[in-house]
């Protein structure tokens, strides 16, 4: 009888692509598993498997639901051979170990020993993929660490899409201190369209975030909103390239296939770039590999700068609005007026 495995992947869109795609890495070198992976319910269909690659879902809505659904199955097929956490936090978690009555447990850490008696050992976290492929290699320690995020689905949707007539833009993330700034924005969009003429460029906005896209904006410049996933996808199957900042939406970007730039504030590149994606990750010279833990920063200072180099913007920000405890106040002029291009943020 096949082994059967519950997986947990449970977060924002970036961390749970990531950690799947340690569940991808995984499944293809055991075809034998009889995998089930629970993910938002929202996330779900970004997923669509890659040959030689199944697995069934249970969409992550609530609790109760997710709870319900993992009896369910375990009622009808036998308690599961193990249930693993890839990435997600919470005391419901220990619902869902209960509800799969699994012989094994897993978790990222030892936070939650009592319902996940088993977790790798503590180790620096280098790379975003590290905490989901430190769990998954409890079941096969020689698995080597993604290189890249593929959504395979996706990515054949995206090179199935025609002639890609758009760049994209992503000026906004979900923290302020990675967002740019209009007038940074304004900057990047003349940079893009003196380098693509006659190429549109799409500024991808929530809805709300229209007012944010600049009045002098050039003429090939248009905002795009998107209100679901689903919305955004259809939008990125146009481009030929990707901009922004640190967000989730680059990890979809990326996992389609679109080459990307991503620009970097206070976030390390070598944890969030994976080394074998087509992206060029952008920082502050005098930054390095640093991350800054300045969480009341709302002025992204750092990220601003780096695009205004980008853009071949010679004079540096001010830091007046910067916290007391920037890093940048120690960085002379030289290293903020340069970027470091991380190609392989593994060497």
């Amino acid at each position: 009888m096949r082994q059967r495995f519950l997986f947990v992947i449970r977060g924002k869109l970036g961390d749970s692509l990531v950690a799947f795609s340690v569940l991808r890495e995984l499944l293809l070198r055991h075809p034998e598993f009889d995998a089930t992976l629970i993910m938002r319910r929202n996330y779900l269909p970004l997923l669509a498997p890659a040959a030689g690659l199944s697995y069934s879902l249970i969409p992550y809505r609530g609790r109760v639901q997710c709870w319900w659904e993992v009896f369910k199955r375990r009622w009808w097929n036998g308690a599961w051979d193990a249930c693993a956490v890839l990435w997600g936090t919470g005391e419901n978690l220990a619902w869902l170990a209960q509800a799969s009555s699994a012989r094994r447990r897993l978790y990222l850490d030892d936070r939650y020993r009592g319902a996940f008696p088993e977790f790798p050992a503590r180790a620096p976290h280098v790379r975003q993929v590290d905490p989901a492929w430190r769990v998954a290699r409890l079941f096969d320690p020689a698995l080597p660490k993604p290189e890249k995020l593929v959504l395979d689905g996706l990515a054949q949707r995206w090179r199935e899409s025609g002639a890609k007539c758009a760049i994209g833009i992503c000026p906004l993330s979900d923290e302020k201190r990675r967002n740019m700034s209009p007038d940074t924005l304004r900057q990047l969009l003349r940079k893009l369209a003196q380098a693509h003429p006659n190429t549109p460029l799409y500024v991808l906005l929530n809805p709300g975030e229209e007012v944010l896209f600049p009045r002098d904006a050039p003429p090939s410049a248009q905002p795009r909103v998107f209100h679901t996933l689903d919305d955004l996808v259809n939008i990125y199957l146009e481009l030929q390239a990707w901009y922004g900042t640190d967000t989730g939406l680059y990890h979809l970007a990326a996992g389609m296939g679109i080459p990307c730039t991503e620009f970097f504030g206070p976030t390390q590149p070598s944890s969030n770039a994976m080394p074998a994606q087509d992206n060029r990750p952008m920082r502050l010279a005098g930054l390095g590999e640093m991350h800054c833990e300045e969480k009341s920063c709302t002025s992204a200072v750092c990220l601003n700068q780096a695009i205004r180099n980008f853009c071949g913007i010679a004079t540096p920000l001010a830091l007046d609005a910067t916290p007391a405890g920037c890093p940048l106040r120690a960085l002379n002029e030289a290293q903020l007026t340069v970027n470091t291009l991380h190609e392989n943020p593994d060497s």
